[in-house]
C-alpha cells in the first residue's frame, strides 16, 4: 500500500516537471514563432522597400506610380488602390489610380487633381489634413460609376512633418486591422525620402523648362523687336525724302486751286491731283508709324469715341459692302478711361485692326470689337510683357481663318502679307499696328487658333484728365500775316520755293537759304521774326544744331521746327530750347499758317 501511494507520488511529480516543461517548450516555441514572423516581415519589408527602390530608380514617370501601388496591392491583399502626390499648389494628384474601380464608361483621365479647396471630409481628405492615418471596416458613399468600397485604409506620406502624398488600399478579403495599418505606414515612411526627391526632381526639371521657355520668348520678343526697328528705320528713311517730293506736289496744287478761278475747268485735275498727294502721304505717314516715333501729337481722348467714329466713315461703309456676310458688333464699355494720343494714329490703327479681323473672316463671320477697363495684379506674358496696373484695353476678335504657328511672329512685319498685294492692302496695316501701338506706351497680345480666328488684345496706359475740347473751324484770317519777317531753311530748293510761296501768299516777308551755315551768316547781318527751320538738311549741320549757334546771336530767336521725318529726340530737344511747334511735311497751308501765327503772337 505504502509502494502504491508512493508511487502515485512519483507520477504525480513527473506530471507536474511535465507540465511545467512543455510550458516553458511552447513559451519557447512562441518566441520562435515571434523570431521567425519578425524575420519573415523584415524579409517581406526589405523585399517591398527593394521593390520600391527599383521601381523609382528604374520606372519613368507614367509608370512608376502605378508600379509602386500594384507592390502595395499585393502586400496589403487588397483589391483597388490609390498613390498619388502633392503638387507645389497643394493640390492632390492621382496619376495612379485602380483602373478598374471604375466603370468602363466612366474611366477619369490618367491623372485625376483635386484642388485643395475643394477637398471634402472623406477619410483621405482627413488623413491629409490631419497628417494621421485612417481604416473603417464599413462601406464607403462613392461617386457614381466607382464600384463599392467596403473597406478602406489610407496613410498619408509625410516628410519631415510635411504632407507630400497619400498611399491607401481598399477592399481586403478580411477587415483591415492595426497590423495593416502599421505595416502601410512602414511603407509610407520607406517611400517618403525617395517620393520627395522624385518630386524635388521634377519641380526642378519643370522649373528649368519654364526658365529655358522664358529665356527663348524673351529672345524671340528681342528679335522681333529689334527687327521691327531695323525696318522701321528703314522704311522711316524713304519716308523722309518722299515726303520732301509729296510736299511740293501737295503745296503746290493748294496754291493753284487758291489762286484759280471757281470755273476753271482745270479745278478738278488739280484737285484730284491734291487728294491723291494726301493719300500717298497717309501712306507715307504709316511708315513713319513703323519707326516709332510717329506720334507728334497727342491730346486726351477716350478710345470709344474713335472706334465710334471709324464706325461712322465710308470706309467701313466700304468694309462692310466687300465682306456683306460678316457681321460686326461693338462692345464698348460706357465707364472707359481716357488716354493720351493721337486721334489720328488711333483711328488708323482701329481700321487696319478690324479691316484684318474682316479680311480674315469666313463667308458668315463675325468681328467684334470691345473696350474695357482692366487692372493687372502682375505682369501678363504674351505677345508682349504687359506690366501691371490700370489699363484700357482694346479687343478685336474675329472667327476666321486664324494665324498659322509659323506666321504668327512675323504678322506685324512691313510688308510681309498672305493677302494679294495691291488688293487686299499694301503689307503695311498690322505693322502700323504695332507702330501705333507703341508709340502709344501700350502693349500687344495675340492669341490665334487655326480654323478657329485670332482675337487682338491692346492695352494703354489710363489717365485722368478729361478729354481735349473739339477744335472749331479755322478761317484764312486767323493764320495770316503782318509783314513779319520769315526765313525759311530747308536743304531741299523745290521745299525752300514752296514754303516762300505759301509764307509769301499769307502777307510775311520771306527769305530763304539752304543750309544751317547760310541761315547762322545770315542772321549776324539780318533780323528775322521766325524761323521755318527744317531738321534734317544734308550736308552740313542739322536744324538742332543750327538753332544752338542761332540763339547765341539771337537769344530769344522764335522758330517752328518742319522735317519729312518723324518727330525725334532732336526736335524735342530744339523745343526745349525755346522752338515752337513741329509740323511734318507735306503740310498745306492751314497748317503751317496756324503754326507760324501761334509761334509769332506768343509772349
Amino acid at each position: 500500500m505504502r509502494d502504491q501511494v508512493l508511487a502515485g507520488l512519483d507520477i504525480k511529480q513527473e506530471l507536474i516537471v511535465l507540465h511545467r516543461r512543455i510550458s516553458e517548450l511552447e513559451k519557447r516555441n512562441a518566441r520562435i514563432r515571434k523570431v521567425v514572423d519578425a524575420l519573415r516581415r523584415s524579409k517581406r519589408k526589405l523585399s517591398v522597400e527593394k521593390q520600391i527602390a527599383d521601381i523609382f530608380l528604374t520606372c519613368p514617370d507614367e509608370e512608376m506610380y502605378g508600379e509602386v501601388l500594384n507592390v502595395v496591392l499585393k502586400v496589403q491583399e487588397s483589391q483597388y488602390g490609390v498613390f498619388g502626390y502633392i503638387d507645389e499648389d497643394g493640390a492632390l494628384v492621382m496619376p495612379s489610380l485602380s483602373r478598374n474601380a471604375w466603370q468602363e464608361d466612366s474611366v477619369p483621365e490618367k491623372s485625376i487633381l483635386f484642388q485643395r479647396e475643394f477637398w471634402d471630409n472623406g477619410l483621405w481628405e482627413q488623413a491629409l489634413r490631419e497628417k494621421r492615418s485612417f481604416y473603417d471596416n464599413i462601406p464607403l458613399l462613392i461617386p457614381e460609376g466607382h464600384v463599392p468600397i467596403y473597406r478602406f485604409l489610407t496613410v498619408p506620406i509625410l516628410f519631415h512633418e510635411e504632407v507630400i502624398g497619400l498611399l491607401s488600399v481598399a477592399n481586403k478579403e478580411k477587415d483591415y486591422t492595426e497590423e495593416d495599418r502599421k505595416i502601410q505606414e512602414t511603407i509610407a515612411g520607406h517611400i517618403s525620402p525617395i517620393l520627395h526627391a522624385r518630386l524635388q526632381r521634377d519641380r526642378q526639371e519643370k522649373e528649368r523648362k519654364r526658365a529655358e521657355e522664358e529665356q527663348k520668348r524673351l529672345e524671340e520678343c528681342l528679335h522681333r523687336a529689334e527687327k521691327m526697328e531695323v525696318l522701321g528705320t528703314m522704311a522711316g528713311g524713304v519716308a523722309h525724302d518722299l515726303n520732301n517730293i509729296l510736299g511740293v506736289l501737295v503745296g503746290y496744287s493748294e496754291l493753284l486751286l487758291l489762286k484759280m478761278p471757281e470755273n476753271s475747268p482745270y479745278r478738278n485735275y488739280i484737285s484730284n491731283i491734291l487728294e491723291s498727294g494726301k493719300k500717298s502721304a497717309a501712306i507715307i505717314q504709316d511708315l513713319l508709324t513703323l519707326t516709332r516715333r510717329g506720334v507728334a501729337v497727342s491730346e486726351v481722348l477716350n478710345l470709344n469715341k474713335i472706334v465710334s467714329d471709324y464706325l461712322k466713315t465710308p470706309e467701313f461703309d466700304m468694309l462692310k459692302s466687300l465682306h456683306p456676310g460678316v457681321t460686326f458688333r461693338a462692345d464698348l464699355d460706357p465707364d472707359l478711361l481716357n488716354m493720351n494720343g493721337s486721334p489720328v494714329h488711333l483711328l488708323k490703327m482701329v481700321m487696319n485692326l478690324v479691316s484684318n479681323a474682316a479680311e480674315a473672316s469666313f463667308a458668315q463671320g463675325k468681328v467684334t470689337i470691345s473696350t474695357e477697363n482692366r487692372y493687372l495684379e502682375s505682369p501678363v506674358s504674351g505677345y508682349d510683357d504687359v506690366r501691371a496696373g490700370e489699363h484700357l484695353v482694346l479687343t478685336v476678335s474675329d472667327r476666321g481663318k486664324g494665324i498659322a504657328p509659323e506666321d504668327i511672329g512675323r504678322i506685324f512685319e512691313p510688308f510681309y502679307t498672305k493677302k494679294v498685294m495691291g488688293r487686299s492692302g499694301t503689307g503695311l496695316g498690322l505693322a502700323v499696328v504695332w507702330g501705333a501701338v507703341k508709340d502709344h506706351e501700350g502693349y500687344i497680345d495675340v492669341k490665334s487658333t487655326e480654323g478657329k480666328g485670332s482675337t487682338f488684345t491692346l492695352y494703354f496706359p489710363v489717365v485722368r484728365e478729361k478729354e481735349a475740347t473739339e477744335q472749331q473751324p479755322v478761317s484764312l484770317l486767323q493764320y495770316q500775316g503782318k509783314n513779319e519777317s520769315v526765313l525759311v531753311v530747308d536743304d531741299v530748293e523745290g521745299q525752300r520755293q514752296l514754303a516762300s510761296s505759301i509764307l509769301t501768299m499769307l502777307g510775311y516777308q520771306v527769305t530763304a537759304v539752304s543750309s544751317g551755315e547760310e541761315a547762322v551768316e545770315y542772321l549776324r547781318k539780318n533780323r528775322a521774326d521766325l524761323l521755318v527751320l527744317d531738321m534734317i538738311m544734308t550736308p552740313g549741320i542739322d536744324g538742332l544744331e543750327t538753332y544752338r549757334r542761332i540763339l547765341e546771336i539771337s537769344p530769344q530767336q522764335k522758330a517752328v521746327i518742319v522735317s519729312g521725318f518723324s518727330e525725334t529726340e532732336r526736335v524735342r530737344e530744339v523745343q526745349r530750347l525755346g522752338a515752337g511747334a513741329y509740323i511734318r511735311k507735306p503740310y498745306l497751308m492751314e497748317k503751317i499758317g496756324l503754326a507760324i501765327r501761334r509761334e509769332l503772337d506768343r509772349k
